[in-house]
C-alpha cells in the first residue's frame, strides 16, 4: 500500500535512499533474497538515482523551479505505483525478517478482523500559508471545532489541490485570478497524511500563486467507503 511509502518529501528521501541501499547489499542481495527480478532491482535503483538528482534542485533556492517540483512530484508517485506491489510481495515472502521489516515499513499484519462502516462524514480543511512556499494543513471533523482531528474509521486523509497564479491586474492595481476549481476532478495534485495537522512543502517558486484544495476521509481497504469530499478552500501561498 501506498501507506507503506512516507509521503513527506524529507522521509520518503530517507525512505527511498535507504531501501535502495538495502536491496543491493549482500550475497545474494537482498532484492534476491526477498524475491526481487535483476530488472526489479535496477528499476528501484533508477528511481533513487533520479530522484536524487530531482531532489537535490528542489532543495537548492538557487536552482528551484517549478518544472523540479512537478517532477518531483511525479516521480513519487510513479515510484509508489512501481513499488508497492513488490512491498506487498515481500510482505508475504518466507526470507522476510525482522530487519527487514523496519527497513521497508512492512510491520505485522493486525488480524483481528473488524468491521468499518462507510464514512458519511466530510473533512473540514483549514490553509495557512507559512514561509518559503510551505502551508500548513489542519483538517477536523465537523464537531470538533476548531480543533484538529482525524475521523475514527479512516485510514488517512487524502487531499487534492490546484495551484493558480494571477492573470493580471484590474485598473485599480488588484491582482486578478482564474475561477477556482469547482469540482476535485479539476485539481491535479494529490498528497495524503495520516495526521491531521501537516505541512506540505511546494516551494518557493509557487509563492504568490494561490492553491485551491479538496479534502476526504480514505478507506484504503475499500474506497468505496471512503467520505465525500469537501472543498475548495484556499489561501495565497506565501
Amino acid at each position: 500500500m501506498a501507506s507503506r511509502i512516507p509521503i513527506a518529501n524529507s522521509k520518503f528521501n530517507s525512505y527511498i535512499r535507504s531501501t535502495a541501499a538495502a536491496l543491493a547489499e549482500g550475497t545474494p542481495t537482498t532484492a534476491e533474497r526477498l524475491g526481487l527480478s535483476a530488472d526489479q532491482l535496477a528499476q528501484w535503483l533508477n528511481y533513487r538515482d533520479e530522484w536524487a538528482e530531482v531532489y537535490a534542485k528542489f532543495t537548492n533556492d538557487s536552482t528551484r523551479t517549478q518544472a523540479h517540483t512537478m517532477r518531483k512530484d511525479t516521480l513519487r508517485r510513479a515510484f509508489i505505483v512501481f513499488a508497492s506491489p513488490l512491498l506487498t510481495a515481500m510482505l508475504v515472502h518466507p526470507a522476510l525478517n525482522a530487519n527487514d521489516r523496519l527497513t521497508f515499513n512492512l510491520p505485522e499484519r493486525d488480524r483481528t478482523m473488524t468491521k468499518r462502516g462507510k464514512i458519511v462524514d466530510m473533512a473540514y480543511g483549514l490553509l495557512t500559508p507559512l514561509l518559503g512556499g510551505l502551508v500548513q494543513v489542519r483538517v477536523r471533523m465537523m464537531d470538533d471545532g476548531g480543533r484538529a482531528s482525524r475521523h475514527p474509521l479512516c485510514d488517512h486523509l487524502e487531499m487534492r489541490y490546484h495551484l493558480a497564479a494571477p492573470t493580471g491586474v484590474d485598473a485599480s492595481g488588484m491582482l486578478l485570478w482564474p475561477d477556482p476549481p469547482l469540482t476535485v476532478d479539476e485539481c491535479p495534485h494529490s498528497t495524503i497524511s495520516t495526521r491531521a495537522i501537516f505541512t506540505l512543502e511546494l516551494g518557493q517558486g509557487h509563492s504568490g500563486k494561490r492553491i485551491h484544495a479538496f479534502f476526504r476521509w480514505v478507506n484504503a481497504r475499500n474506497l468505496k467507503m471512503s467520505g465525500p469530499w469537501n472543498g475548495p478552500v484556499q489561501c495565497t501561498i506565501a
